[in-house]
């Protein structure tokens, strides 16, 4: 009889030792499982984020400040505020571009630095061109009728200039030196004889000599087109 109660109480013990070893590893399992799904909630949400501000760092990771651009004008006919120009160019604003203090008629310096600062016929709340301060500024710096307002962008110095010419210019000519610039001739190409004519004339950084391209000999007519019937 003690051998039969104590069998049955052996058993008994290892049943109950049994259960409860089941019970801990369901118990282990299912905090396994909770912590699968939380790090898989963690992973979704951290991947959502960076989905929304990835585009952004991107842009200022690789859109940041310009590191040695090669020297190039682009200009086209017309004016646009230089944060317009900027993202056209570059794709994204960084504040790289800065007017030109006095490349033209048209250009406009601080008062107090030597600095370029937004035309006039420019507002804050608006992109485009203010037509009758602009016709203002035509009749007070005496600009032909004729011209059309241009605007040239090296990227090189990254400034923006703005002037007055009556044909779109394709060449610069860099023909001598105004106190501390450039004197550039912004000339025009006829086709049909091969000749420059002048257009339009700014002053420019000194130095894109060093990165200009000397040529053994050009045609350059320093009258107006239509006055001249053949060179």
């Amino acid at each position: 009889m003690n051998n039969a109660s104590n069998i049955s109480s052996a058993i008994s013990q290892r049943s109950q030792n049994a259960v409860s070893s089941g019970g801990k590893d369901d118990l282990d399992a299912d905090l396994l499982s909770v912590l699968v799904i939380f790090i898989v909630i963690i992973g979704y949400g951290i991947g959502f984020i960076l989905s929304l501000f990835g585009p952004i760092c991107i842009r200022r990771l690789f859109g940041g400040s310009t590191v040695e651009v090669s020297s190039n004008l682009v200009a086209f006919e017309g004016t646009l505020p230089k944060d317009e120009i900027e993202r056209k160019l570059f794709g994204s604003v960084n504040n790289r571009l800065t007017w030109d203090p006095s490349a033209s008629l048209l250009s406009f310096a601080d008062t107090k630095k030597r600095i370029g600062r937004n035309p006039q016929w420019f507002s804050e709340t608006s992109s485009e061109p203010n037509e009758s301060r602009l016709q203002a500024l035509r009749e007070q710096y005496g600009v032909p009728p004729e011209h059309r307002i241009f605007t040239l962008v090296d990227t090189g110095r990254l400034s923006v200039i703005t002037f007055t010419a009556e044909r779109p210019p394709s060449v610069a000519l860099l023909c001598g030196r105004d106190p501390g610039m450039l004197r550039a001739v912004l000339c025009s190409w006829e086709h049909k004889n091969d000749c420059l004519y002048k257009e339009a004339v700014i002053r420019m950084s000194s130095e894109i000599w060093e990165e200009a391209a000397p040529k053994g000999w050009l045609k350059l007519c320093l009258s107006k087109r239509q006055h001249v019937s053949n060179v």
